[in-house]
Order: C-alpha cells, then sequence, then structure tokens
C-alpha cells in the first residue's frame, strides 16, 4: 500500500485493487480512495459520488439518495485522511469504511463489542472498521440494525505482496447464524485503516 498520497492520484495502484479482487474473490470489485475525496476538502461528498457514477457508468450524483445502483452494491466512506467508494455486482453485499487510527479510542469501540472480540482483534482500529464495513454490507438486506449486533472474528493474517504489507481477513457472525460468515479484510497505512465486507445477498 502506498505510504502517502501524491496530489489527486489514487492512494493505490491498479495491482492493489487486483490483488483485493483476488483475495476477495470479486472480480468486479471496483474501489478507489483519494486525499482529495477527505471529509476536509470541500465538496468532498459530491466528488466521490461523481468518480463512483463514471466508474459505474450510472447517475449516482443525488446526494438526497444513498447510493444504490441497479446492478452493484456501493458503499462510500471518508474521513480528514482521505475518501473513497467500493462496489462490486449484485447479489453480492459490500460494505466499506476507512477511519483514521488516532480517532479509534477503545473506550468507544468496547461500547458496542464483546470482550473477547476486543481481545482478538490486531487493534481497536482494526476492529472498528471491520465493524463498521460489515453493518454497512449486513444493513442492506436488513439483516442487521445495530453495529453491537454484529460480532467479528476468525482472524487471520494474510502475507501481503508489495503492494499490501499488513492485511488481515476477518468473519462476522451475527444473532440469527450460529457460524462466522461472509468474508471482510482490513488494512491499514501510517494513519488510516480500511476494511471491506463481502456477503452474499440471503435468498
Amino acid at each position: 500500500m502506498a505510504g502517502s498520497i501524491h496530489g489527486t492520484l489514487s492512494v493505490f495502484s491498479q495491482d492493489l485493487v487486483r490483488e483485493l479482487r483476488s483475495i476477495l474473490a470479486a472480480p468486479s470489485l471496483v474501489f478507489d480512495v483519494r486525499e482529495e475525496w477527505a471529509s476536509t476538502r470541500e465538496n468532498h461528498r459530491e466528488k466521490i459520488r461523481e468518480a463512483l457514477s463514471l466508474a459505474l457508468n450510472e447517475d449516482l450524483t443525488d446526494l438526497a439518495l444513498p447510493p444504490r445502483p441497479r446492478a452493484h452494491s456501493a458503499s462510500i466512506s471518508h474521513c480528514r485522511f482521505a475518501g473513497g467508494y467500493a462496489a462490486v455486482s449484485q447479489p453480492t453485499c459490500l460494505g466499506f469504511d476507512l477511519e483514521l487510527v488516532a480517532r479509534v479510542k477503545p473506550e468507544i469501540i468496547a461500547r458496542m463489542s464483546r470482550e473477547e472480540e476486543m481481545k482478538n482483534a490486531p487493534s481497536p482500529a482494526h476492529l472498528w472498521t471491520a465493524k463498521e464495513a460489515a453493518f454497512k454490507s449486513l444493513a442492506q438486506n436488513d439483516e442487521v440494525s445495530l453495529m453491537s449486533e454484529i460480532t467479528i472474528g476468525a482472524w487471520r493474517r494474510i502475507d501481503g505482496s508489495a503492494n499490501l504489507s499488513e492485511i488481515f481477513e476477518f468473519r462476522v457472525s451475527i444473532p440469527q447464524t450460529d457460524r462466522f460468515d461472509g468474508q471482510g479484510v482490513v488494512f491499514t497505512g501510517e494513519s488510516v485503516s480500511i476494511a471491506l465486507f463481502l456477503k452474499a445477498l440471503s435468498t
């Protein structure tokens, strides 16, 4: 992963995006994160929507509506460091989150997490972004209504290439199931934690 962002270039190379597609078994994944889309930048939400619309060849620029493409599941996130989008072809539901590591306080994540989750997670930031991404995915199918209903576990470190120096895979459990399901990844840079979670639409 790039250690810094230069100008308006994507944080990630296309090689990294291809690697994420392979890890998540999601060949249709589109994903971009840029400094110019940070929450501190003017019109950042509009710019993310415009880029997502271009990527999916569909008008998703109306900020009064959630980004719900016809044939894709899409998710948007932004923080003071950067902003971005991710999308994947249906019937998979996708959630995406990014957050500054320094903003994630253990006492905050503890309010919506079990002690075992806190103990097993690589860091509070990993757990926070994993929960956020999982919630965004599962809420699309009304599988959960609160982040506290989600249990994150089955963490596994994956040896990354030069593009991904550190990446963790995780699974999710919810009250309606007694097993971990779906597939998620969290990776971090110098100051930001980023998570993607995918789950096939329930039938």
